[in-house]
């Protein structure tokens, strides 16, 4: 993939750009908390004759000099990421914290979406987190600062995933980061979430995809609760946990690919 530039409030963002072979429409990758792009490497990898659009996040990655950490903010990147590559419609592919970014997107820009599959993802709307929910988001970065450095990336690693190869490139990723801004980075995107998350009218197909050991914070108990009350198909993954497409990515590519399919040809 070639790396390209997006110049926003005067600063760089970092994308890559995977031209397709044909007409059909451009995947968008949008990874997680503390990750960065290459988590989705084996869809990448199976998706190679799509268009594919993926980036990283601000504070992530190659974007980690990007400080200004906003939901909003970001949807507004993605939207002016389409408009440099001259791109009209996506299907959104979001794992974990990205999902907020592509429901937000989703939300502020529907006649761009096709759909969207979420891995691991939280619901945006006031309903799903009550006060207990909130004290730990607020408290999440600031409780993490009591683990040692290294107990505090293995739990991070161990937490987000299921196989050894997983937690091998976890682990990895996490080397981008030093301590500190591990701590600073999880504090501001729980603040953040907090801060921004509302109701939303969803107007595009979602899928939903969970490890059946996601065991991450109420993850599985926010996308069970999300697909019960408002109808979202839910597809489990076996041998799987948060980062199920890193975990399982076979499974998961094939659900991406029968979701995409349906999308194109209803």
């Amino acid at each position: 993939m070639q790396e390209k530039t997006l110049i926003f409030h005067q600063e760089p963002v970092r994308y890559w750009r995977q031209p397709g072979k044909d007409h059909r429409p451009t995947l968008f990758f949008t990874h997680g908390l503390l990750c960065n792009h290459t988590m989705f490497q084996e869809q990448y990898d199976y998706f190679k004759d799509w268009s594919i659009l993926t980036w990283d996040l601000p504070l992530h990655g190659a974007n980690k000099g990007y400080t200004d950490f906003s939901y909003a903010e970001m949807a507004e990147m993605m939207n002016q990421i389409l408009q440099q590559e001259n791109i009209s419609q996506v299907i959104l592919i979001a794992q974990s914290l990205g999902g907020f970014c592509a429901q937000i997107f989703a939300e502020r820009f529907p006649q761009k979406v096709f759909g969207l599959a979420g891995i691991g993802i939280g619901p945006l709307g006031l309903q799903y987190y009550n006060s207990i929910d909130q004290w730990w988001l607020k408290n999440t970065g600031w409780m993490s600062s009591f683990l040692n450095p290294q107990d505090l990336r293995q739990s991070i690693a161990l937490s987000a995933t299921y196989s050894h190869q997983a937690h091998k490139k976890m682990l990895a990723m996490l080397e981008n980061y030093q301590d500190h801004e591990i701590l600073a980075t999880t504090d501001i995107a729980f603040k953040t979430l907090l801060k921004e998350n509302h109701n939303i009218q969803r107007q595009h197909p979602t899928l939903l995809i969970l490890g059946e050991h996601d065991d991450l914070g109420k993850i599985s108990q926010y996308t069970r609760q999300w697909h019960q009350e408002e109808g979202i198909p839910l597809k489990m993954v076996v041998d799987a946990g948060h980062n199920a497409n890193m975990d399982n990515p076979m499974a998961v590519n094939r659900l991406l690919k029968e979701f995409i399919l349906d999308l194109i040809y209803p």
